[in-house]
């Protein structure tokens, strides 16, 4: 399903569109600072999807706070703003505005965890000085050096005239974005509710790719200047449409840089290639993007020098594993040839976590501009590595720290439906080792299911024994047929019969896909059917496979809208105690074929009435600027993309 925005309408009929104003006399100072804001997210940045309140008081009879300005902004968060309207600094000392505007925030974090058992939002405050300039505050920091703790937190009268310095105004300390729900209760908490209703929402998410945003994603490659930059996040977060929007942007500034991007196959090279080539006519020659063994023949490397001379390409993969340093040794000499032809200033690698580590330690020290974009969890291969501190270590050279500067984790996950994502999640949590290298490396600081943000509504997870193929084709007739459907099958005969089948069954139909589950890197789809999953399982537990959990994290989470799990063993995985707890948790989030079908049909015909399908842009998604900035252009850029999208004007 989709995230949602609450979208508000106009207030009053000389008001503006997302805001509300009750100005009275005396009021004067809070209403400049209300009118900045709007001003700034309304006009400036063409944003309406925000409450803004002047005046409003929080809390019950015991403990109730008035704030002078009170935002309420579904991807900033909440600013509780204090606003002093003097004409000098003066009283400061006496009438300090800083604990008592703490304490306000304090209450509204206290409201909300009453509320919801946690704080799913960025809670800000701010103290606004409207009539007052920062020149004039200079004294006043240079001669108590302890107010100088403030500044951060302080705008002044030419500041929040300025637009470029009040955009630091809406620099936001955490990245945290509700889900739809959750926002519309904390806006019920602190706002009057019938300012609002669930009727006026648009959608943020297409339904086949991401390109919602929030600002800890946007502002993750913010600033990279060089060396290398790690970017983690697990499935559904954004790390490819990141890649994609750092090329298009660092290309944009200057088309005279190369690009090399690396992805580990076919698929996602020519998914990067198509939506690249999509946003700027055609690929640039200086942008090059390849598979690991598309890299490999590009730079003409001797596989016969690791004893391999016409093997499969399971059989070249794992000599890059088992002849690992004369892998390395051919590589170098290779990829220097070519570097001296084809200078490269900027290398990105995604699912860095199944690429060779010493051959990326390579591409490191020959190029040095490095951004990997990792997610351990989705190791799928025995070669894969278990961290990605493995291209740094000493075993290929001296160790290169890798400090949290170096690193930028993303958390909310967007493409995965919440419950099947949870479902995912809660079968990886029996991986101890993910869990517990997650936590050493700051990624989680207590597990998977209570740091992870998930973002989208439910969708649909169905156990069913699909061994009959007009069982499949029933489903797939099902279907819109203008959205993808991956039907993917653990046993290679079946692939063929399945293929077969379908190709009779809807003959040249571009959006059905069938491959098997050894080639899901890559692959992903509003619909995904499993076949055989019920064996996968079976046959990975026997054969004591260390990335059994994992597998199925990854197998789960290329859905975005429904998947189908065809067990028609599960007898056989009674018998075994794990197997029996993977079972059980699929079980408990799953829908039963014949309800399922009812209510999908029913959830579909609603959708395509309210819903528009929207296609992602990525040339709109501009990189954020340096710092404070960043937020704001998120916004900006969601904003112009709706409008786009959907026909709304400025």
């Amino acid at each position: 399903m989709d995230f949602l925005f609450l979208f508000l309408k106009k207030v009053g009929e000389k008001m503006p569109r997302g805001a509300e104003y009750r100005i009275s006399k005396g009021e004067k100072g809070e209403y400049k600072v209300a009118e900045a804001i709007r001003r700034h997210l309304f006009l400036r940045e063409k944003e309406e999807n925000f409450i803004l309140l002047v005046r409003t008081a929080i809390g019950d009879i015991s403990s109730s706070r008035e704030i002078d300005v009170l935002l309420i902004h579904p991807v900033l968060g909440i600013y509780v703003v204090e606003v002093k309207d003097w004409k000098s600094l003066d009283h400061f000392e006496k009438d300090n505005p800083y604990p008592s505007v703490r304490k306000k925030r304090d209450l509204i974090m206290a409201m909300i965890e009453d509320e919801l058992g946690r704080v799913p939002i960025n809670v800000e405050f701010r103290i606004v000085f409207p009539s007052t300039t920062s020149q004039e505050a200079e004294a006043l920091f240079k001669s108590k050096k302890f107010y100088r703790n403030y500044r951060n937190h302080i705008f002044f009268k030419d500041e929040i005239e300025n637009p470029k310095a009040f955009s630091m105004f809406f620099n936001s300390t955490v990245g945290y974005v509700p889900k739809y729900e959750d926002f519309l209760k904390i806006s019920e908490l602190l706002a009057p509710p019938k300012e609002y209703s669930e009727k006026n929402i648009v959608t943020i998410i297409g339904k086949e790719q991401i390109f919602f945003f929030d600002h800890k994603q946007l502002s993750a490659l913010n600033g990279y200047t060089g060396d290398f930059l790690i970017v983690r996040g697990v499935a559904g977060t954004g790390k490819t449409a990141l890649l994609i929007n750092f090329v298009l942007n660092r290309y944009k500034a200057n088309p005279r840089k190369k690009f090399l991007v690396l992805c580990f196959n076919a698929k996602l090279r020519d998914y990067l290639k198509e939506e690249i080539s999509a946003s700027i006519g055609k690929l640039p020659k200086n942008i090059y993007i390849y598979s690991l063994m598309g890299l490999l023949k590009r730079i003409e490397f001797d596989f016969s020098k690791l004893g391999v001379k016409r093997g499969r390409i399971d059989e070249k993969l794992n000599s890059l594993y088992n002849q690992e340093k004369k892998a390395i040794e051919e590589f170098r000499k290779k990829f220097r040839r070519f570097l001296l032809k084809n200078r490269i200033d900027y290398f990105l690698c995604d699912e860095t976590q199944d690429m060779p580590p010493g051959l990326m330690r390579v591409i490191y020290e020959e190029i040095k501009n490095c951004i990997f974009f990792v997610d351990e969890a989705q190791c799928f291969y025995e070669f894969s590595m278990q961290s990605i501190e493995e291209i740094f270590s000493d075993k290929y050279g001296k160790r290169i720290e890798i400090t949290t500067e170096k690193e930028r984790n993303l958390r909310n996950v967007y493409r995965t439906p919440s419950n099947i994502c949870e479902c995912a999640l809660k079968i990886l949590s029996r991986d101890s080792s993910i869990n517990e290298y997650y936590k050493n490396i700051h990624y989680l600081s207590r597990d998977l299911l209570s740091d992870l943000n998930l973002l989208l509504e439910e969708g649909d997870l169905v156990v069913d024994d699909l061994r009959d193929l007009e069982k499949i084709g029933n489903i797939v007739s099902k279907l819109p047929r203008n959205e993808k459907v991956l039907i993917l099958s653990y046993e290679s005969n079946r692939v063929k019969e399945i293929s077969d089948f379908i190709s009779s069954k809807f003959p040249n139909d571009p959006n059905i896909e069938v491959a098997t589950l050894q080639s899901i890197k890559g692959l992903e789809a509003p619909y995904v059917i499993i076949d055989s999953f019920g064996k996968f399982l079976l046959g990975r537990y026997v054969d004591q496979d260390p990335l059994f959990y994992r597998k199925i994290y990854v197998l789960l989470t290329r859905a975005s809208k429904t998947v189908w799990l065809s067990i028609d063993n599960s007898d056989e995985l009674l018998k075994y105690k794990e197997l029996k707890e993977v079972f059980n948790i699929l079980q408990e989030y799953a829908l039963r074929e014949s309800k399922k079908q009812e209510q999908t049909s029913k959830k579909e015909g609603e959708r395509r009435k309210r819903i528009p399908k929207l296609k992602p842009n990525f040339l709109v998604l501009k990189e954020v600027l340096e710092g404070a900035d960043a937020a704001i252009n998120v916004a900006t850029a969601m904003l112009r993309l709706l409008s786009s999208a959907m026909g709304i004007a400025g």
